[in-house]
């Protein structure tokens, strides 16, 4: 079965290497530089996720399955590289007892979420792929069961929710959080202001009666429908 997949588990034991510190700790950078006030709250979300994961793994650390032996597990990384998580030397930068819950996948899914939520739809594409290659590649490389990066997301569900809560603010770029600085607006709604307000009509007009009743439908996050209401110049 090795031989048969070999192409496709060293594109696996690559990405599962490569797809994690090499994207993440870049990303985070690009969003403390561009995306300042956005990445205080996920900067939150990470390290509430790291005190739950670390709680966890004193707990109750659990191997990967790839160090089971007899159980019909296979190393990948052993026996086609990269030696990364395999070297003596390399076990001194991890824990290698530390499986469930797979932040591979947790903080994966974490950026996925970010980037699918700029509303970009090439974006949207990759922050879906993304968690999902590496929930595959967690599982195909035997470092985790199933059980382990499902647990991983459920952690970071949970860090979400948790600043959310004691802040009480919706989280950035959420449904009802506000949008990156920068970023275009859906295209159904566009926020319309004018630099040079004009006078509003005197109030019992008919027209001001027209514009309180508009006023009384337009969405409560403040922004109004496409095409503006035009209002003649006294």
């Amino acid at each position: 079965m090795l031989e048969r997949a070999q192409n496709l588990i060293i594109f696996f034991n690559g990405f599962y290497t490569i797809g994690f510190v090499p994207v993440i700790v870049p990303f985070a950078v690009i969003m403390f530089i561009s995306y300042r006030r956005h990445h205080q709250h996920y900067r939150n979300v990470l390290v509430v996720s790291i005190l739950i994961t670390w709680t966890m793994y004193a707990i109750y650390p659990f191997a990967p399955p790839r160090l089971i032996v007899g159980e019909g597990f296979i190393d990948t990384f052993a026996a086609l590289g990269p030696d990364l998580y395999t070297s003596k030397d390399s076990l001194e930068l991890y824990n290698a007892f530390s499986a469930m819950p797979s932040m591979h996948f947790g903080w994966t899914a974490l950026m996925g979420l970010i980037v699918y939520r700029t509303g970009h739809t090439a974006f949207k594409v990759v922050g879906m792929a993304y968690p999902t290659l590496m929930f595959i590649a967690v599982i195909v490389t035997g470092n985790h069961y199933v059980i382990d990066p499902i647990a991983g997301g459920l952690v970071v569900y949970a860090s979400l929710r948790i600043p959310a809560l004691i802040t009480r603010r919706d989280e950035p770029w959420s449904a009802r959080g506000s949008r990156p600085s920068g970023s275009r607006p859906n295209r159904r709604w566009r926020a319309r202001w004018d630099s040079n307000p004009r006078p509003l009509p005197p109030q019992g007009s008919a027209l001001s009666a027209e514009l309180q009743a508009r006023a009384q439908i337009l969405p409560l996050w403040g922004m109004v429908p496409r095409g503006r209401v035009e209002l003649p110049r006294p």
